[in-house]
């Protein structure tokens, strides 16, 4: 992932809006800590409903409203 556009909250629910290798992509994870790990020192691995991972690789390289978006949920 290398941008957020957004994430929304909804039934225990994260629905994210991103750009991935693959282009812009929907995709929902399910709002629990056993879903978004740790990845290498800074990075963040998201586990979707479909049990796609996707990764983060530096949280602190994404824009400023983007990591806000992120950590507005994911924040462990």
């Amino acid at each position: 992932i290398s941008r957020i556009y957004r994430v929304k909250l909804d039934q225990d629910m994260l629905f994210f809006d991103a750009e991935t290798q693959r282009g812009r992509e929907s995709f929902i994870v399910p709002w629990r800590h056993d879903r978004a790990e740790e990845y290498d020192e800074h990075g963040k691995a998201l586990l979707d409903v479909r049990d796609n991972r996707y990764i983060i690789p530096n949280v602190f390289d994404l824009p400023d409203r983007d990591r806000q978006e992120l950590t507005r949920y994911i924040y462990w």
